[in-house]
């Protein structure tokens, strides 16, 4: 099935340079039409905003704008944004019709060949039909080729073929009966990763599949130069992996410590330093909000629990590169010194904090300052004291547990932490408190307690405490790999790291300095070679990295104009961000106006149903990402046409009102408590802009001028005087009605409708087609619905769908959709299948085969 649309639509893509001209004015116009119909659809259904439709109500709508898009692209098919939104309609479950949505991209990549966005939702729709695991990798495979331009994309199939093949269960490469190669999902995991690797997807399924001999021929894959592709080893990929999240969001601490945990855990404390700076300054702008966090003990405890720096510093000492040594210990002291402050902030908020108490007699100690770290140590003992007599069991349940963590690693006391991880037990007899109690056991020698308490109570082989029991157990037994064995089930180990490192030294005392020397070149290699630390600043100002702006073409319209903007996103720095989901930036922009009607001095205070208008109207929700990066003073700019639902109809029924109106862009919107919306990130939002509309001066001179021109010579003033003519029409029924907080000028309203009625008989077709649409929900009288029905038999096929789509709204029409179903133009007869109820495109059915495989290949 579409065997041969991808390479087709794709190859078309990739053969053109990017040309963005400027759309015709009709084209502008019907593009306006289509956006006012499908943004309220978008913005309910993308950004969560309540427009107040119902599924069907927002089904017409998409296929109303799909059909005005047609008309604006036959008008302009220069303009990459009337063929963007008509492959997203085309592909929409709406619209539902993979042939046109084809054609559409490839006019599309014509004009814009650097939108990854389009192409791989291409691929997922095309997906989405296929139901079997084979058909899917069979479809897959045909577009390796076809997205070779595109290494993102195409990193995406790779990526996906990969899966289908672990669903089927095939890992390892094999050969079919006919001698072939035929990979498993190994292979293709490493070619994804060899395409880009900074797709954390692609690493996650590595590390999920990971086989110890992953770079075996078993598992083989070579690049497009015939040179094979190495996948790091598990640990340094699995450093690299939370690197990329640090580096997609430099603002998110868990990543920061996610990476640092890993590095430790591998005994990577020289590489760990790298990021202890920027993870405790995360740590720092969280303040005082989260100052309380047991998160950020945690925190602290990873600093220095998991690394001696004094040490550190002493084993750099005998390199060579005496600048890298200083600024080791610049380093070390500043850490030290960073997290005795935020110690001092914890000990605030709860001054009988153990482990932070604890955490900070450390600091003082690697500080060198002995006597302040003894006071901190005699005020735990002291407190030790006083707690065993402490009445309220709930704060003796949790002083206990503090005072056991302290006894069994802080201050190392088995008599101690049995007589407070007992009375723990006492209090809670929970799996955690039981774990201590064997720690402390086998702190004071008695092992096989210990052994039977972790048997007993069936305790977590994969927690720390309980792997440092049974490790240690295997070590006094010399059963050394089973003491590496139980120490590798655990993932995370905060606090006891300091501990299962000299545990680990006393396992594999001769072979662990050689590995850990191994494995830091390959972290040095693949941290060091990828990333260069650059974006770190932008979790503290992102200002100086990332600039979104919106700006008005005009900022003083005239009536009937519609209201087009340009919105931007750069890239300030000299660091590549990536973009999308999980990253810091994740470039979706809201739009909101504020149409406020200005009244003259005379009116003040009076108070029409105009006055609903000045509420804030959500006019735009789009997202601004071709690709996943943006590059170094790269900019992505998108043109918006922002007349949309009420502020559009505010605009067009009070052509004699003056408008002040005020456009909010939100850069990755939030809704705020108040029903209000705010980006993000602050500093990086747009500034508001301002629009003004100024009322039509009428009076009995212009109105003559106005005669005059419905008469010219020129199409174009006829067409802009029928629409002003029609919101004339539309502005004199309010007043009737008393709607208006202003008075306008009393038309004629007899005269207007006789020339709206010439003009619908005009010899310009354009001219026809442009009143008629204009006359959308006005008032008419007899004589205009009958030259607009006569329309419905016009030569020019936009004069006749202008015609239909207008009468719609205000006459009985079933008896001529039948006849016009079949009309020449397709755009008709999709309409009059909107109109009765029925889904675009008509669905076809072939018994034949041959035709079947015609119409999808």
């Amino acid at each position: 099935m579409f065997k041969r649309i991808l390479a087709i639509t794709i190859a078309t893509l990739v053969a053109h340079t990017a040309v963005f001209a400027s759309a015709s004015d009709d084209a502008q116009y019907f593009y306006s039409l289509a956006r006012d119909q499908w943004v309220p659809v978008q913005i309910q259904s993308q950004a969560g905003i309540d427009m107040k439709m119902t599924p069907e109500q927002a089904n017409k709508r998409l296929g109303r704008a799909c059909l005005y898009l047609e008309v604006a692209a036959e008008k302009d098919p220069s303009n990459p944004a009337i063929w963007r939104d008509l492959f997203t309609l085309y592909s929409s479950e709406a619209i539902d019709d993979p042939n046109a949505a084809r054609e559409a991209l490839v006019n599309y990549g014509k004009l814009q060949p650097d939108d990854n966005q389009l192409v791989r939702q291409y691929i997922a729709d095309c997906l989405e039909q296929r139901k079997k695991a084979d058909e899917k990798i069979e479809y897959l495979k045909e577009t390796i080729e076809a997205t070779q331009n595109y290494p993102e994309v195409q990193c995406e199939v790779y990526l996906m073929i990969g899966n289908s093949m672990k669903e089927m269960g095939m890992l390892k490469n094999s050969v079919d009966n006919d001698g072939k190669d035929v990979y498993g999902e190994v292979y293709y995991y490493k070619k994804a990763f060899d395409l880009n690797s900074f797709n954390p997807a692609v690493i996650t399924a590595l590390l999920m599949v990971y086989p110890e001999d992953i770079n075996s021929p078993e598992f083989s894959a070579k690049d497009s130069y015939g040179q094979e592709i190495i996948v790091p080893q598990k640990e340094a990929l699995e450093a690299f992996y939370y690197r990329l999240l640090l580096f997609n969001n430099p603002a998110n601490p868990t990543a920061a410590m996610k990476l640092i945990n890993t590095l430790v855990a591998y005994d990577q404390h020289e590489i760990a330093l790298r990021y202890y700076n920027h993870a405790i300054g995360l740590a720092f702008s969280q303040l005082p909000e989260a100052v309380a966090d047991l998160y950020l003990k945690y925190q602290i405890s990873c600093y220095l629990e998991g690394m001696n720096l004094q040490d550190l510093i002493a084993e750099m000492s005998q390199k060579d590169n005496k600048d890298e040594i200083e600024v080791l210990k610049e380093n070390s002291k500043t850490l030290a010194e960073n997290s005795i402050e935020i110690a001092d902030m914890l000990l605030k908020a709860n001054p009988d904090d153990v482990i932070v108490l604890a955490i900070k007699a450390k600091v003082l100690a690697q500080l060198d300052k002995k006597d302040e770290e003894k006071k901190i140590k005699d005020k735990i003992d002291l407190f030790a004291q006083k707690s065993l007599l402490a009445e309220d069991k709930a704060k003796q349940s949790y002083i206990y547990q503090e005072l056991t963590r302290y006894y069994c690693f802080a201050k190392p006391d088995p008599e101690k932490a049995m007589t407070f991880a007992e009375e723990s037990c006492k209090i809670a007899p929970s799996a955690e408190n039981y774990e201590f109690l064997a720690y402390a056991q086998m702190l004071k020698g008695l092992d096989k307690d210990a052994l039977t308490m972790v048997k007993e109570k069936k305790l977590d082989e994969k927690s720390p405490v309980t792997a440092l029991i049974i490790a240690e157990n295997h070590w006094k037994n010399s059963n050394l790999q089973s003491g590496v064995d139980a120490l590798a089930k655990v993932q995370t180990w905060g606090l006891l790291l300091e501990q299962r490192d000299q545990l680990m030294t006393k396992l594999q005392p001769e072979n662990k300095e050689n590995q850990s020397q191994a494995l830091a070149a390959e972290m040095q290699l693949i941290l060091a070679g990828s990333f260069d630390d650059q974006e770190f600043g932008m979790a503290f100002e992102p200002e100086k990295y990332i600039r979104c702006a919106l700006s008005l073409k005009k900022t003083n319209l005239v009536f009937g104009q519609p209201i087009m903007a340009e919105i931007y996103i750069s890239n300030l720095s000299r660091t590549t961000i990536t973009l999308g989901q999980n990253c810091m930036v994740n470039p979706n922009i809201l739009i909101v106006a504020h149409a406020e009607p200005v009244a003259d001095p005379g009116q003040q205070g009076r108070k029409r149903d105009i006055d609903k208008y000045a509420i804030d109207v959500p006019v735009c929700y789009r997202g601004l990402g071709f690709s996943q990066f943006l590059g170094p003073r790269e900019t992505i700019k998108i043109e918006e046409c922002l007349s949309i639902g009420l502020l559009r109809e505010a605009m067009m029924k009070y052509p004699q009102q003056r408008w002040e109106v005020t456009f909010h862009a939100y850069l990755d919107p939030i809704e705020l408590e108040d029903g209000k919306y705010d980006g993000l990130i602050k500093q990086i939002q747009p500034k508001p802009v301002k629009l003004s509309r100024s009322g039509i001066a009428v009076s009995s001179q212009k109105m003559q001028y106005y005669y005059r021109s419905c008469q010219s010579d020129s199409p174009r003033e006829r067409i802009d005087t029928a629409e002003v003519f029609v919101g004339l029409l539309k502005e004199q029924k309010l007043s009737q009605e008393r709607k208006l907080n202003y008075r306008p000028y009393n038309i004629d309203s007899k005269k207007i409708k006789a020339l709206l009625a010439k003009n619908l008989t005009d010899p310009e077709a354009n001219v026809r087609a442009r009143t008629s649409f204009a006359l959308d929900n006005v008032p008419m009288d007899a004589q205009l619905v009958a030259k607009l029905a006569a329309l419905l038999k016009d030569e020019d096929a936009l004069v006749r769908f202008a015609a239909l789509d207008t009468l719609s709204g205000v006459a009985e029409l079933s008896a001529v959709l039948d006849s016009m179903a079949t009309d020449e133009s397709p755009v008709i007869a999709r309409l009059v299948r909107l109109l009765q109820g029925q889904q675009l495109p008509e669905k076809l059915e072939t018994s034949n085969s041959q035709d079947q495989e015609k119409i999808e290949n």
